[in-house]
């Protein structure tokens, strides 16, 4: 393809949140197996091990696709990553911050709306931190996308 089409950036952009949902069900599960605890028993660890899959694998895929469809792989990056990364900070801190809301009149002891949605919402990667790292998201995408590997001969 040479042109991105609405169509080709919502294609990559389903990519990126069907990839999404399937690393964190995978990286939730795979910390439980690795560490014997659950991912609610160690926010600080768990949110590590968590964010760090989320911010590299749904945007590297992003940017295999982009790379493998595209003749113009950097445009094309940009525009399959930054709405992503954006909504998905949004949706996770809008729908939070409701809960909260809801349940802050029936039950005093919830704090922030970041600390109700680390521990209560289940979602121990998202801090403060990992929304500013996952400008790295946009990042890895791009990378990706425009990589290319040259191939040198060795002769003697």
């Amino acid at each position: 393809m040479n042109r991105a089409s609405m169509g080709d950036i919502i294609v990559g952009w389903t990519i990126v949140i069907i990839v999404y949902i399937l690393t964190y069900l995978a990286s939730a599960t795979l910390f439980v197996l690795i560490f014997q605890r659950s991912i609610d028993q160690d926010w600080r660890l768990s949110g590590i091990f968590i964010g760090f899959f989320l911010i590299v694998i749904p945007y590297l895929s992003a940017g295999i696709f982009v790379r493998k469809f595209f003749s113009k792989p950097y445009k094309v990056g940009l525009l399959v990553s930054i709405v992503p990364w954006i909504l998905e900070k949004v949706i996770i801190y809008g729908v939070g911050a409701m809960y909260k809301e809801a349940i802050s009149k029936t039950i005093s002891s919830v704090t922030s709306t970041i600390a109700f949605i680390r521990g209560d919402a289940g979602l121990p990667f998202f801090t403060s931190i990992y929304c500013i790292l996952g400008l790295l998201s946009i990042f890895i995408t791009v990378l990706t996308a425009t990589y290319k590997k040259s191939i040198k001969l060795m002769t003697n």
